[in-house]
């Protein structure tokens, strides 16, 4: 089986100002800004009442949605 289509937008700011002799890289990204859930797989789980095999579900797992990052560095 195919998976649908993988989308995903990301968006990166960074701000590398000089402080006396250090370096300094502030970093703020906005991962997956349109929100897509994107699978990864899909499989089959199998379904067991009164200790038979009644069926299979299909389940899938996915990426998180949008979610921000932010990182400080320091160079010296």
């Amino acid at each position: 089986d195919r998976l649908s289509p993988f989308h995903q937008v990301d968006l990166s700011f960074i701000y590398r100002p000089t402080v006396g002799r250090a370096d300094l890289e502030l970093r703020a990204e906005l991962i997956n800004i349109l929100n897509r859930k994107n699978r990864l797989d899909i499989h089959l789980e199998p379904v067991i009442s009164d200790n038979e095999l009644s069926g299979y579900d299909i389940n899938s797992r996915t990426l998180p949605g949008f979610y921000p990052s932010f990182s400080v560095s320091l160079k010296f």
